[in-house]
């Protein structure tokens, strides 16, 4: 899987070359397993499918990469403004955004997020960028944006792991966006109301 030198460096951060091919390539085989039908009972069959996976495993691990690369050469653009101009300056807001930054890019999201989520991504982090660029000339403003986002983040972290969590999650980076860079657009209407109406559904 051809990985080009810039974006293995890029990736640094984040693990290295071959723990990038892995995920791109068991991303790539969920993508697949995910439209054939696995309900293999003749050894035929198994050859069969066996043998079209093998075929199309390569480029379905492409597919992933061509969702991958915006990404890591988007957290590499971030990464120096995650940095306070001085000691303490902030503070709330930057490890906001560092705690953000984590749970989007945990270990293993490049292979286990939809490749639908992982478009997505580049947005999430072009957000960011923004917010920090703006956080520097004006740490108040953001802080009173934070204000409104830290109840429902603090809420998500403590909701069980399911579908009805993941559907607060990108709720509310949504939110984010919409909040800290308005400009960039959302996919879909967000709201307080309509995080605190995800959030109930959550809880059960």
């Amino acid at each position: 899987l051809p990985i080009a030198g810039k974006l293995a460096l890029q990736y640094t951060p984040l693990g290295g070359v071959e723990a990038l091919r892995e995920d791109l390539l068991e991303g790539g085989f969920r993508d697949l397993l995910a439209v054939h039908t696995l309900d293999v009972r003749r050894r035929a069959d198994f050859e069969a499918l066996q043998a079209e996976l093998s075929r199309t495993l390569f480029a379905a691990a492409i597919e992933r990469l061509k969702h991958a690369e915006p990404i890591i050469i988007a957290q590499a653009d971030l990464k120096p403004w995650l940095e306070p101009p001085l000691q303490g300056y902030a503070r709330a807001s930057y490890e906001d955004l560092a705690e953000q930054l984590a749970a989007l890019l945990e270990p293993g999201f490049l292979r286990e997020l939809a490749l639908p989520r992982l478009a997505q991504l580049p947005r999430y982090l072009k957000a960011m960028r923004l917010r920090a660029e703006r956080l520097r000339r004006d740490p108040a403003r953001d802080q009173q944006k934070l204000l409104q986002v830290l109840p429902y983040w603090r809420a998500l972290l403590a909701l069980p792991a399911g579908a009805a969590r993941d559907s607060v999650r990108w709720l509310l980076e949504e939110w984010r966006v919409s909040l800290f860079a308005q400009e960039l657009g959302t996919t879909e209407p967000v709201s307080p109301k309509r995080l605190q109406k995800a959030l109930e559904a959550a809880r059960g």
